[in-house]
């Protein structure tokens, strides 16, 4: 090898003009001989008298703007050097490299079109030079052809961003879109007839999208609303996400069971659109129906009967659903679009039966200065809280160990007064449409939606830990959760309080963790593994991150899941300032207290059984054939993944498809029940028999939804029953001879298929 100490310099470099950094004209004789060799050779040459020369090169003939369908000739320009002896190879975005004076090329995809040339003249000098210029493309499919009545004047129609060069919305109800990373308005790309002076949205990679929140009032109204949809116009060049992280491509979010979404997870090649966290379309479907390279109109629909999603007007799928009614409530709509390489124009938002809006102008929801007043205190969520002897039902009351205390009751403020108000970040709003922690619910909840949504103080200077005297620092929060939005992508505090590198209590969603951990002082002192049994989705639970004389705890409603033996209590002495930080995640946080008692008595911890989510179900056809000959049964196998098996469940399906009961299968019940301890149960699907030909005949199982567990992707699968009968063939002879051409013929003969 080069750096060889017995042989450093293999023999293939010594004389040859080979591409090595550690050898090429480095090596004593390989530089004097080359070198020798170079000017002999030159010497003998036309070019031995050249003056040496510079030159500046220059790409002439491309248009600043061309139509993208168009082919464009681009020519090399050096003045006072002569190139017809030159190499000159060409390159151009999306084109193969070529050799020649002149290239001639038509470009692939619309917008900018870089161009570069390099030419090695014989005498080893080399010129290159790089432009660029845009290809517009004329555009033809439009949003206007999908639509049954048009857009402008449309009292459906909640919010509609044209991007043409403006990020408002068109309607003059919702608030501007605000763009992210890299987005930005294309005035050049693209021409459409119907709007000259039309424009587009640009996005090229994960982090480039914009976002808007609309008021739910003008989406949803109970009792009035009959349909929701999105739409848009998709250019793509390519989907970014694969490996690098999980992108929303289009999507309207209100909560984790009300969204219309169309995102590209960290390991799929293709987006899918979802709705409640199901999938709707899956990413092959999608990517069958999806071209690159070219306009495309998706529209997501969501009504009383169920999910629809079309693309280019066709009805792509359609699945049965009451989710609907999951947009009742206040608060705000999150808009996001973008994380992609591509365009998106015409954004359009509609709500049928809701009438007309009546959000004041440049509105688009709830402000966190003065909200509207809360009219909707009541939540159609199921609450399951596995009380401690002192969980609290109501507003915490003001008490000398309290050092911070802020109800987010629609306002920002400390009730005790002391420190500073809150600084909202993201869309972090307030939203009064659930509250059942409370045994009588008022006022708002902090709604935080992702990472980056979240609340923030410097807490006034005070005096935490006072020797001998303090027994416990706390920092405590009502928190619902719906999902944990870190994983991936980052780190994301939930309930934070820092005073400094040793003195810190942090509740966190590590950036490769499902669930949270928790950190005390500079230490993991809870992975999320050790915590994962006692937090629950779906349902408010209080968090309480606690640091005592004898160290860390964790409680979950009052009561201690969770020690690690610790005398960092003293790490907190001394008056300073202490940062409070919470959200960055997907649902609701309220009544954030900071505490530093002389008592441990600050609720008394009990211990608390593991009390876990409930548990995701999902059916497999573990047997997928059943014969009518033997018989042989076929089986579907039902699954709940859960990490609590202390208990039974029930699972309720139902059955669809050309098989039918009590003819092709024994009637089976509508319901299974795995045992406790187990993880699943079997349903068997038993042929009968019938002594007729029939063809195979499917049976479909679907699991139906049920408060005690929630559905997986997984939620049906297919058993085919085959026929053990076959069809008969009868031939049956003809009667009466006929004649042709003068000679007898014998009668036709019948073929006849019966079952």
């Amino acid at each position: 090898s080069d750096d060889s100490v017995t042989a450093p310099y293999p023999m293939y470099d010594r004389w040859a003009d080979a591409y090595n950094v550690s050898t090429e004209f480095v090596v004593s004789q390989e530089t004097c001989r080359s070198l020798v060799g170079a000017l002999s050779l030159m010497s003998m040459s036309s070019v031995s008298n050249q003056v040496w020369t510079s030159a500046t090169a220059t790409i002439a003939n491309l248009p600043t703007q061309a139509p993208a369908n168009q082919p464009v000739t681009a020519t090399l320009s050096v003045p006072g050097l002569d190139m017809s002896k030159a190499r000159i190879v060409w390159e151009a975005r999306d084109q193969d490299p070529y050799i020649g004076t002149n290239f001639t090329f038509t470009p692939v995809n619309a917008g900018p079109q870089w161009v570069e040339v390099e030419a090695q003249l014989p005498d080893g000098r080399r010129v290159v030079a790089l432009t660029n210029y845009i290809a517009v493309q004329t555009v033809t499919n439009t949003i206007e052809s999908y639509q049954s009545t048009s857009l402008t004047g449309n009292t459906n129609v909640v919010a509609w961003y044209t991007f043409d060069r403006t990020f408002a919305d068109a309607q003059g109800r919702e608030a501007s879109a605000l763009p992210e990373g890299n987005a930005n308005i294309d005035t050049n790309s693209f021409y459409w007839p119907n709007r000259p002076g039309g424009a587009a949205l640009r996005v090229y990679n994960l982090g480039d999208e914009v976002t808007a929140n609309l008021a739910n009032a003008d989406l949803f109204q109970a009792g009035k609303t009959t349909s929701l949809s999105i739409e848009a116009m998709f250019y793509v060049n390519a989907w970014k996400g694969y490996s690098i992280g999980n992108g929303t491509i289009f999507a309207l979010t209100k909560t984790w069971n009300a969204e219309l979404a169309l995102r590209q997870n960290i390991w799929k090649q293709n987006p899918a659109f979802s709705g409640a966290g199901n999938i709707i379309l899956d990413d092959v479907t999608f990517s069958s129906n999806m071209k690159v390279g070219q306009w495309q109109h998706l529209k997501f629909v969501l009504d009383n009967s169920g999910y629809s999603v079309y693309m280019n007007g066709s009805l792509v799928v359609q699945t049965n659903s009451t989710d609907l009614q999951n947009w009742a409530g206040t608060g705000s709509v999150l808009l996001e679009a973008g994380n992609f390489d591509g365009w998106i124009d015409e954004i359009v938002i509609k709500s049928y039966g809701t009438g007309t809006n009546t959000t004041v102008a440049g509105g688009g929801g709830v402000t966190t200065n003065a909200p509207p007043p809360n009219t909707n205190t009541t939540s159609t969520t199921t609450t399951v809280l596995a009380q401690g002897t002192t969980y609290v039902t109501g507003p915490v009351t003001t008490n000398t160990g309290i050092l911070a205390l802020y109800h987010l009751d629609g306002t920002l403020t400390d009730s005790i007064g002391n420190n500073p108000n809150l600084t909202l970040a993201g869309n972090a709003n307030f939203d009064g449409s659930n509250l059942k922690w409370m045994s009588s619910p008022s006022g708002y909840a902090l709604r935080v939606l992702d990472i980056g949504d979240q609340a923030t103080a410097t807490l006034s200077s005070a005096q935490y830990y006072v020797p001998g005297q303090t027994k416990v620092i706390a920092v405590e929060a009502m928190v619902y959760v719906n999902a944990y939005t870190a994983y991936s992508r980052q780190g994301a505090p939930i309930l934070s309080l820092s005073k400094g590198w040793n003195s810190q209590l942090i509740f966190k969603q590590d950036l490769w963790g499902y669930s949270p951990e928790e950190i005390g002082g500079n230490q993991i002192v809870f992975p999320a593994s050790s915590l994962t049994p006692y937090l629950a989705t779906n349902c408010w639970q209080k968090i309480g991150v606690l640091l005592d004389v004898n160290g860390y705890s964790l409680r979950v409603n009052d009561a201690e899941v969770a020690r690690f033996a610790s005398g960092d209590l003293t790490n907190w002495a001394n008056a300073a300032t202490a940062s409070l930080q919470f959200g960055n995640f997907n649902g609701w946080i309220d009544e954030i207290v900071v505490r530093s008692s002389t008592t441990t008595n600050i609720g008394s911890p009990v211990q608390l059984a593991p009390s876990s989510p409930p548990p995701a179900v999902s059916v497999a056809a573990s047997l997928p054939a059943a014969y009518e000959a033997g018989p042989i049964n076929g089986a579907f196998t039902i699954t709940r993944a859960s990490t609590n098996l202390s208990q039974a469940l029930t699972v309720s399906y139902s059955f669809s498809g050309s098989a039918v009961s009590g003819v092709n299968y024994v009637p089976v019940a509508g319901s299974v029940v795995i045992p406790a301890g187990a993880t699943s149960a079997s349903v068997a699907v038993t042929p009968i028999h019938d002594g007729v030909f029939t063809g195979p005949s499917s049976l479909t199982l679907t699991l139906n939804a049920n408060a005690n567990y929630v559905l997986s992707h997984a939620s049906s699968d297919t058993v085919t029953i085959i026929d053990a009968d076959r069809p008969v063939l009868n031939v049956v002879s003809g009667t009466g001879a006929g004649a042709v051409g003068g000679r007898s013929t014998p009668p036709p003969t019948q073929v006849q298929l019966s079952a």
